[in-house]
């Protein structure tokens, strides 16, 4: 570590913040037990382990510069992916990359969004095996000049009434 006293390092740096929230991320190789252990009493919240790629660096950086508002209203945890799913709706059928994932909803990365509003059932390729979720779509996110330039092109989809069992299986992933 970079400073004797890493805890109190990071303290003074969020001190230093005034009001705004600065949040901490360790990057590299994934250390040890001791280590992580270390970072967590630190104060560092977040994790950047190698190899990572693009999905998980993005995926990263938008929850270091989230608002503490825009994490508080998510239900469950949301984890990066590099799933591929298949997305049927209105008739048809299109593949979308997941780029996160919760228990309550996912992220689908994909040219073609569905309009907001529109029901879709999205199959996600678990290891377990394929699972069918009936689902709404929250938001989009489309070219133009309200296009939010930290996410992917895509779909934000909740799930519609989840079996517990499905949420189970997938907060194994995380």
């Amino acid at each position: 570590f970079p400073f004797a006293d890493l805890r109190g390092a990071v303290t003074a740096m969020r001190a230093a913040a005034g009001a705004r929230p600065l949040r901490f991320m360790a990057v590299g190789a994934r250390p040890g037990a001791d280590a992580l252990v270390r970072l967590r009493e630190a104060g560092v919240d977040l994790a950047l382990w190698e190899p990572f790629d693009d999905v998980r660096l993005r995926f990263q950086l938008n929850r270091a510069l989230a608002s503490p508002e825009e994490e508080s209203v998510r239900r469950h945890q949301r984890a990066p992916t590099d799933w591929r799913a298949r997305v049927l709706g209105g008739g048809r059928e299109k593949e979308a990359l997941v780029y996160s994932l919760s228990p309550g909803g996912a992220f689908l990365a994909t040219p073609r969004p569905s309009m907001r509003g529109a029901r879709i059932c999205v199959q996600l390729p678990l290891p377990a095996g394929n699972l069918s979720l009936d689902g709404q779509v929250l938001y989009t996110n489309v070219p133009g000049n309200l296009q939010r330039s930290d996410l992917p092109v895509g779909m934000g989809v909740v799930f519609q009434d989840p079996p517990a069992e499905a949420e189970r299986e997938i907060g194994l992933w995380f």
